[in-house]
């Protein structure tokens, strides 16, 4: 339970409390959304323009495992969760993993290819790398990016 989506879960209320932060982010459009999407338009440019009006308007959290085909003008900061193989294994071990996905997954944290896309995509200084291996991590990312918003 420390991946990406529960971050976002637990960010999203946090960002949407004018108490807390003054950005109100407007809605959190998850993987499945974007999954849906794609075989609704079958093409990643109609995607895109699918999600272009909610995104135009801001205040958006988005959960995906890519992000080399979003427009750089939809955000201002990207984060990178990274984990400990060991612990990304046995987390995903836990989920059913079959064995070549465990090992793509591996793999893929191994050669931070979603860092290297991330940074190869967007300017440099929007990619930002947080380690996400316990529930304590995760309250950090939280803290980290709900200061990033107020500042």
């Amino acid at each position: 339970m420390c991946g990406a989506t529960f971050s976002s879960s637990i960010l999203t209320p946090l960002m949407s409390n004018p108490f807390s932060c003054p950005y109100t982010f407007l809605s959190f459009i998850t993987t499945l959304e974007i999954i849906t999407a794609v075989h609704k338009c079958a093409e990643l440019p109609v995607v895109c323009d699918e999600l272009e009006d909610v995104m135009e308007e801001g205040g958006n959290i988005v959960d995906y495992h890519g992000c080399d085909f979003f427009p750089e003008r939809w955000f201002d900061c990207v984060v990178v969760l990274q984990t400990d193989n060991t612990i990304l294994y046995d987390r995903l071990s836990r989920r059913g993993y079959t064995d070549s996905k465990l090992s793509n997954n591996i793999e893929c944290e191994i050669f931070q290819v979603l860092l290297e896309e991330a940074k190869e995509s967007y300017s440099e200084e929007k990619v930002v790398a947080l380690k996400s291996d316990n529930i304590e991590d995760i309250s950090r990312n939280v803290a980290t990016l709900t200061d990033w918003g107020v500042n």
